[in-house]
């Protein structure tokens, strides 16, 4: 899950350019890539904030993906008692309603839990989580934060929470490049069903980290720089975008309105 390109990698060429994916301040995607043609002028324009708005766009789309994956197989059945499950097992083997593996069933009666093995319904002994699907809060919130950094240093930067959004293993195994399972050890399957979902999400899914960086690097290098807007018009007021600059003024219009005080104020002395 985690991609973390840091500076002690001696094998991570760091560039002037970066991107970071946080998960409640822990790192778990981090790019170093160049920008051919890079404008200075990118840096405080309103085209690079709708780039990075357009990067967490895709991971969302991503993360959400993903989770309609997850719960079109663990979502449980539910059922009042084991004689109503089993009509319905009963009535999904033909082959136009074969069920899948795995497909879990819960019996309200007896809080039992169930999977489908292929042949039949067997109580399911280990750990099953339903806190996805039974309306229950999450423990905590889960905080992504996308970043976009030159020289290390923030530029933009879009926070959100996924908390509601996502199931927990979704949250848990977040994976920009989708080639990673963590469950598969040197061919050694650590846990089945959560080892059958990421394969589900290698097999359907594809990197989006190259979205990420065209969508960076496109809005950074346009051809005629004229054309990057670098002021927010919100209720017919202008708001500059460059940060810098804004504070710049300040602190000029802030020394303008002391002098011009302390000179009063020793002229009538």
């Amino acid at each position: 899950m985690v991609e973390n390109k840091s500076l002690e990698d001696n094998q991570i060429r760091v560039e002037r350019f970066e991107f970071v994916l946080t998960v409640n301040e822990n790192i778990v995607c981090q790019r170093y890539f160049r920008i051919g043609g890079f404008r200075e002028r990118s840096l405080v324009s309103l085209q690079l904030t709708e780039a990075v708005e357009k990067c967490v766009d895709i991971i969302n789309k991503d993360l959400i993906e993903k989770s309609n994956i997850f719960n079109w197989y663990m979502a449980p059945q539910v059922f009042q008692n084991r004689e109503e499950m089993d009509t319905w097992v009963a009535n999904h083997k033909e082959d136009r309603f074969k069920l899948e593996v795995p497909c879990f069933a819960v019996l309200r009666e007896t809080k039992e839990i169930f999977n489908w093995n292929g042949n039949e319904m067997l109580p399911w002994a280990n750990k099953f989580d339903t806190s996805d699907f039974d309306g229950s809060a999450p423990e905590q919130p889960c905080i992504l934060k996308f970043s976009f950094l030159e020289n290390k240093n923030e530029v933009r930067s879009v926070s959100w929470d996924i908390s509601n959004i996502c199931p927990r293993f979704v949250r848990s195994n977040i994976d920009l490049s989708n080639s990673k399972n963590k469950y598969e050890v040197d061919g050694v399957t650590k846990a089945p069903i959560e080892s059958f979902l990421i394969k589900k999400y290698m097999k359907s899914m594809t990197s989006i980290i190259p979205k990420i960086l065209n969508a960076l690097s496109t809005a950074c290098s346009y051809d005629d720089v004229s054309e990057y807007t670098t002021y927010l018009d919100y209720g017919g007021r202008k708001y500059d975008l460059d940060i810098a600059n804004t504070e710049e003024k300040y602190i000029k219009k802030v020394e303008a309105e002391y002098r011009a005080k302390t000179n009063a104020y020793f002229r009538n002395q």
